[in-house]
This record gives structure tokens, sequence and C-alpha cells, in this order.
């Protein structure tokens, strides 16, 4: 059943780079992250998830290490590492070390 999960994988990631030159392999947005439930590197970018991974072996979609893009520059950070800002129309956004201004808060001048 692992080696299932895994081939899954493997031909997910296939599929993703296919027909993308290497020079452009950075700009494509695919990680595998370890499962917390299963300790397997078989978490995997899913757009039937709602974060958006999920794993091929135990479908376990939640993780803490899934990188967000921060709403304002777009680096990736995980939810523990950005900052959650309420806006005034009631939604919220998620902002890197640098946007929420914490950087210039902790930097020493």
């Amino acid at each position: 059943m692992l080696k299932e999960a895994e081939n899954e994988v493997a031909e997910k990631e296939a599929e993703a780079f296919r027909g993308v030159r290497p020079k452009h392999y950075a700009l494509i947005e695919w990680n595998i992250y370890q499962c917390p439930e299963c300790s397997n590197n078989t978490m995997i970018p899913s757009d039937d998830s709602s974060t958006g991974y999920k794993c091929t072996f135990c479908s376990n979609e939640e993780s803490d290490e899934i990188e967000f893009p921060c709403d304002c520059c777009g680096t990736l950070a995980t939810l523990e590492e950005m900052e959650t800002w309420p806006m005034d129309d009631g939604s919220i956004e998620h902002r890197c070390y640098f946007c929420s201004g914490q950087y210039y808060a902790d930097k020493d001048d």
C-alpha cells in the first residue's frame, strides 16, 4: 500500500513537470511534505483538499509544514511564521515577517 502511495507521488510529480524546461522547474509550485500522521513523504499538492495538500497514503490534509504565500509580497512561509491581520471588510490577511512590520520592530537601530 505504501508503494502505491509512493508511485502516485512519482506520477503526480512527473505530471506537474511534464513539458516544462528544466530551467523553469523553479517556477512550478510543487512541494512534497512529510505527513505528520503516517510519517511518510507522501503529502503532495491536491486540488480536492481544503489546505491544498493531501497525503496519498493516509489521506491526511493537515500539516504545520505547509507553506502559504504572504498576502502582500507572495513569499512562502508556514502559517506559524505568519502574522494574521484583520481587515476592515471582515476578511483576514496573512503577512510574513517583513510585511507585518515585525522585522522593523525587531531591528535595533
